[in-house]
């Protein structure tokens, strides 16, 4: 098979083969199957995707073509400690936590990787970051603990957790808690409170209870700030993927997706996408093609870092001036000077 061979042959299946009974996605499909790119395309199903093939394959040869420098750096974060602050014994630290650094790994260790990072965080802006995470529930399974940080002016996810450690569910919650202080660029006088956080609350109360131990709870979006049409369910915080919002949940997912495709540098995303299909016989069901194998975790992770990026419309991402901020933060109270007159003084 030649490439003349090779563009003919698409050049007929993305142009459909004029048949009633095949719908050109499922064409596109066939192609891949019959002329696979990736070992998994001589395996997949004619089903429907969320997003047409042309943008994952996009995606995916897009991110393939990157240059060594140019791809996501794998790694993994590490706390900064207050050491005047110690934990009690039961905890997984031995002291408070204020921040977190990112450490790169080698080729050769890459199993100690936790995440992909693919922007720094730029301390010279603020309400730029949002982060979303499609937890876990237990100990032990076979789902993954996936968290992203969306960039909200470049319109994109920069660092993304997709990581579970058996036995050891702290640890993907310590790293997801560390990667929202290491974007956390909106901290005052140097206290890092960590970027708003959308959590999925269904299965969310093991983390949200990690971090409001470790004194960070207050970074959650509350269920009451999401758009009206993702609103509801038993917990307070967070966002319920159940019932007609589970549709909803799907719909924004599509619409990030169509929307900023081109800006999403991440393989796994794709890679999930390609595998993330309509459940056979229904119009608005969507699941993993194999539940035993694939993963849709970043997927979800992604759809609530932009919907929490959503909850803050009304907040602009603006570039940090240090003189107007400085002019701002002044106070002034009542005090008596030496001949006991009222008088304002700057604190």
């Amino acid at each position: 098979c030649d490439l003349k061979t090779y563009m003919s042959e698409k050049s007929f299946y993305y142009g459909g083969q004029n048949r009633k009974d095949i719908s050109l996605e499922s064409s596109k499909r066939m192609f891949h199957q019959h002329y696979p790119s990736t070992f998994k395309d001589m395996f997949v199903a004619v089903t429907n995707t969320l997003v047409p093939r042309e943008m994952i394959e996009d995606g995916l040869s897009r991110i393939r073509g990157l240059s060594p420098m140019q791809r996501p750096v794998y790694g993994y974060f590490e706390p900064i400690y207050d050491r005047t602050k110690p934990c009690d014994e039961n905890s997984d630290v031995p002291f408070r936590i204020i921040g977190a650094t990112f450490v790169p790994v080698s080729d050769e260790d890459v199993d100690k990787a936790t995440c992909l990072r693919m922007l720094l965080p730029d301390e010279r802006w603020r309400k730029r970051y949002y982060q979303g995470t499609d937890p876990i529930a237990v100990e032990t399974g076979y789902s993954k603990m996936a968290s992203i940080i969306w960039d909200r002016h470049l319109k994109a996810p920069v660092c993304l957790v997709n990581f579970r450690r058996q036995h050891d569910h702290q640890y993907s919650f310590l790293q997801c808690l560390l990667m929202g202080l290491y974007y956390d660029t909106d901290h005052s006088y140097g206290v890092k409170e960590g970027v708003p956080e959308l959590l999925e609350s269904n299965i969310g109360t093991n983390y949200s209870d990690y971090c409001e131990r470790k004194g960070y709870y207050k970074k959650f979006i509350y269920n009451k700030q999401l758009p009206e049409k993702l609103m509801g369910g038993q917990r307070h915080i967070g966002i319920d993927n159940k019932g007609t919002r589970a549709l909803n949940i799907i719909d924004r997912m599509a619409e990030v997706i169509r929307y900023y495709y081109k800006n999403i540098y991440f393989e796994t995303i794709f890679n999930q996408l390609d595998r993330f299909v309509r459940k056979e016989g229904t119009e608005n069901t969507w699941e993993k093609m194999d539940k035993n194998r694939d993963y849709d975790d970043a997927l979800f992770a992604l759809v609530y870092a932009y919907i929490a990026s959503l909850c803050f419309e009304f907040q602009m991402p603006y570039e940090h001036n240090e003189e107007i901020v400085e002019a701002r933060k002044v106070k002034f109270k009542m005090v008596r000077d030496s001949n006991w007159n009222l008088i304002r003084k700057p604190i």
